[in-house]
């Protein structure tokens, strides 16, 4: 993983896989994951995450390929500039070779977090996964709501005894938006 405020990248990034054998018992290793988190700047022109000896009864699988890119003033990375860290887990729903996961972040305040995920195939293919979020930094016990794409998704809900909170559950089938949002001291929710 590269994170950087400003990032310039020219040439190529790899993450290729093994190629295999003719031997069925002999398996090439999966492609890389590679991670690339920047506040402005270029991407490399050229990714590779696929096997490129391709030979073998059995060479391995794609890698993965994340970027995100954020245009907030505060930032996901940690929780040291005030504003709470992200990390994501994500489980394709099918099994696929070479996973492309974009994320735009929009806004990352200490009070309010979000952004967009769009999920594909390295072969630009339409990808249904699901994500699990987990924000650490928040106030302990704070109370939160929860947005998916402008849905009320949690409510009554609350930040743990360490500041964390975790949003399971959400399906990257297109861009997605979450927004996650401390409740403001004394709100009263009416639900009809």
């Amino acid at each position: 993983m590269l994170s950087a405020d400003t990032l310039n990248a020219s040439g190529a990034t790899l993450g290729a896989s093994g190629a295999g054998s003719t031997d069925t018992r002999v398996c090439g290793g999966g492609g890389g994951r590679i991670a690339l988190q920047y506040r402005t700047g270029t991407l490399p022109a050229t990714v590779a995450l696929d096997n490129p000896a391709g030979s073998g009864t059995r060479p391995g699988h794609k890698g993965t390929w994340f970027t995100a890119q954020w245009s907030a003033t505060g930032s996901p990375l940690d929780a040291d500039d005030g504003t709470p860290a992200l990390t994501t887990q994500s489980d394709p729903l099918s099994s696929v070779e070479g996973i492309r996961l974009v994320r735009s972040i929009t806004e990352w305040t200490p009070r309010r977090q979000r952004w967009t995920d769009t999920s594909s195939t390295l072969a630009s293919g339409a990808l249904v996964a699901t994500a699990t979020y987990t924000l650490r930094g928040l106030p302990a016990n704070a109370g939160v709501i929860v947005l998916v794409n402008d849905t009320l998704q949690e409510l009554l809900t609350k930040s743990d005894e360490n500041g964390e909170l975790v949003v399971s559950g959400v399906t990257l089938d297109s861009p997605v938006t979450v927004q996650v949002e401390l409740k403001p001291k004394g709100t009263v929710v009416v639900i009809q």
